[in-house]
């Protein structure tokens, strides 16, 4: 076990803020939760706001991009919502950023 390292042990919800002593890994372990901070926040919103956009299909595709541009030597934009609108199909002038 390494030393001056922090390891989870127990679930933020099992400790409350103050040091609970707890027994895990065969040692004793003094623990505390963490109280969620603004960081917490705008991280967390930002995580279920892409995860909205992936499930709509926005994902990029990496290798798809690579390939486009450096073999293909194409220039290509990011997707928006309006490009995926049928009576807008053949308006782009760019290819759009391969998405999965």
């Amino acid at each position: 076990m390494l030393e001056s390292f922090w390891y989870v042990i127990a679930e933020n919800s099992a400790v409350g803020t103050t040091p609970t002593k707890v027994r895990a890994l065969g040692q004793i372990w003094w623990c505390f939760g963490a109280r969620p901070t603004v960081g917490h926040a705008l991280s967390l919103a930002y995580r279920r706001l892409r995860g909205t956009y992936v499930e709509r299909g926005f994902r990029v595709d990496h290798r798809a991009v690579r390939r486009a541009c450096e073999e293909e030597d194409r220039l290509l934009v990011i997707p928006s919502p309006h490009r995926r609108d049928p009576e807008l199909a053949k308006a782009w002038v760019l290819d759009e950023v391969p998405t999965r």
